[in-house]
């Protein structure tokens, strides 16, 4: 995992993402069709607090039920309400060594860092949703974006063994035009896609900066707003594969 100040992040991009809500609160978003910005919040406010009181544990086992402050209804008070939670969010990242024990859906790391990063994550694709909504959406930090697509392709891709691949067979290299890392998927039927690091020559290439890449993996891009270079169909695959992003 890279030495990135996620904590930061979680504070930058979360203070962001509530200045995005206050122009439009009952904007439809895009990324997240079945929700408006109020209910974006309201979402990522949910999963600060799931993880903080997570954190506060200090164990890696999932039971006893959480209790969680219900959000308001009113649009005022949500904000203060989400405010509230990334605050507290921010201060036990803060206060818990990064080895610190903490339930986690990633078995090989049950600890306050694999939080670090993934909130650092979260936040920030979710401030991209909000201003992508309610305005003009700012790149994700490049360096932070980079290593969203290791955590995607590492973590997320491989979750619970990994979905098996069922379409087009074939090779797509990611080349991130910020400079900061490439990866070449290889996709085989009935298989988890296997990747590796590097450059490497693909069936199909895609071309963006780092932020670009992470929103791919995520779908909160499609495939026609980037530089795709050989088999085009095999990346409409991927896409597919990768599947809605929350």
């Amino acid at each position: 995992m890279n030495q990135l100040p996620y904590i930061d992040f979680v504070r930058d991009e979360g203070a962001a993402l509530a200045a995005a809500a206050q122009r439009d609160m009952k904007a439809r978003v895009p990324s997240c069709p079945e929700w408006n910005v109020s209910q974006l919040v309201e979402h990522t406010g949910y999963v600060h607090r799931d993880i903080s009181e997570r954190l506060r544990r200090k164990t890696i086992e999932m039971d006893p039920p959480l209790e969680i402050e219900d959000a308001p209804s009113e649009e005022a008070g949500l904000l203060e309400w989400y405010g509230r939670g990334l605050n507290a969010l921010e201060q036990l990242l803060r206060e818990l060594p990064t080895d610190s024990p903490a339930w986690t859906w990633w078995p090989p790391d049950n600890t306050a860092g694999f939080w670090r990063r993934r909130m650092a994550l979260e936040t920030a694709v979710h401030r991209w949703d909000a201003e992508n909504a309610t305005g003009m959406a700012a790149a994700i930090d490049p360096e932070l974006a980079a290593d969203g697509v290791d955590e995607f392709l590492d973590i997320h891709m491989q979750e619970d063994g990994g979905e098996p691949y069922e379409g087009a067979e074939g090779t797509v290299h990611f080349h991130d035009t910020d400079g900061r890392g490439e990866w070449l998927l290889r996709l085989t039927k009935g298989e988890t896609p296997e990747v590796r690091r590097g450059h490497e020559r693909g069936t199909a290439a895609i071309r963006g900066k780092a932020s670009d890449l992470l929103l791919f993996v995520w779908r909160r891009k499609q495939p026609s707003d980037y530089e795709v270079l050989g088999d085009e169909a095999l990346v409409n695959s991927l896409w597919e594969y990768f599947g809605p992003g929350a």
